[in-house]
């Protein structure tokens, strides 16, 4: 698998089930490394992007028969990295909100 490039190994998870865990494998062992710096350089904490990338190669996993259609893997790797970062910064920004809004109780008075 180390001689496919990654457009092929990513063709070989499409076609060759038997093969397909190690062609994601041998994807992941390329590209986890400098994904996981893009995302560490995105996000606000090292265990956010962390967390968002399982999700990305989650997704990956789920989505590599369906959705990727050739070109070029790496370009719609980060694709799926930059999709998980906006909607990890969404969720974080709607449960600061959350937060916030939780912390004002209307029928408190303030007596001076």
């Amino acid at each position: 698998m180390h001689d496919f490039n990654d457009e092929q190994l990513a063709r070989r998870f499409q076609t060759a089930h038997e093969e397909a865990e190690q062609a994601v494998f041998e994807l992941h062992k390329r590209h986890a490394d400098h994904l996981l710096l893009f995302l560490r350089a995105r996000l606000p904490s090292g265990a956010d992007a962390e967390d968002v990338h399982q999700q990305v190669w989650v997704r990956v996993w789920q989505t590599l028969r369906s959705q990727f259609k050739g070109g070029n893997f790496k370009a719609w790797l980060y694709r799926i990295a930059h999709n998980c970062c906006t909607d990890a910064q969404r969720q974080s920004s709607r449960s600061r909100e959350n937060v916030q809004a939780s912390d004002v109780n209307p029928l408190e008075e303030t007596w001076e």
